[in-house]
């Protein structure tokens, strides 16, 4: 594993950079996706190496261990699926009631819920989170659903 910089260049033992992960288990690439495979991996020519951008901040601490600090862009996993933050807040704003909106995961009892607080415009409607939720399930997979819809 290596902590690189946004320049791709090694940082030093506690400044922050995206993780890496090289080695022989590195995957080829993503099958029929060039284009993602040219995002994903890095090669390194002088050891005949791939490494895989995983997405991830981390700090390697003194004694080697790397020390997670989050996400680089707005993935979660919940329930074993990858879901984009971002993307739910993209289709929420096009909601034709949505002023503005925040997604965000909350964690309830020991499991995570993917929460939608939004600025309605005008009077807030009488059924708006049914609304929300019937126009979301409409524009994304179920799994990316908020589960509450709350205004604020």
């Amino acid at each position: 594993m290596k902590i690189l910089s946004e320049g791709l260049v090694e940082v030093a033992d506690g400044e922050i950079g995206e993780i890496y992960i090289g080695g022989q288990g590195v995957m080829r690439g993503y099958l029929n996706q060039p284009q993602l495979t040219e995002q994903a991996l890095i090669k390194d020519d002088l050891n005949q190496t791939k490494w895989y951008k995983t997405g991830d901040h981390g700090i390697r601490l003194q004694n080697g261990e790397i020390l997670y600090k989050g996400r680089k862009d707005s993935q979660v996993k919940i329930r074993g699926f990858r879901i984009e933050l971002n993307e739910i807040q993209d289709k929420l704003d096009k909601y034709m009631k949505i002023e503005s909106s925040v997604i965000a995961v909350k964690n309830i009892n020991d499991e995570n819920y993917v929460i939608a607080y939004y600025k309605h415009e005008g009077e807030k409607a009488e059924n708006a989170e049914k609304d929300i939720k019937d126009y979301l399930n409409n524009e994304l997979p179920k799994y990316m659903i908020p589960t509450f819809c709350q205004s604020g």
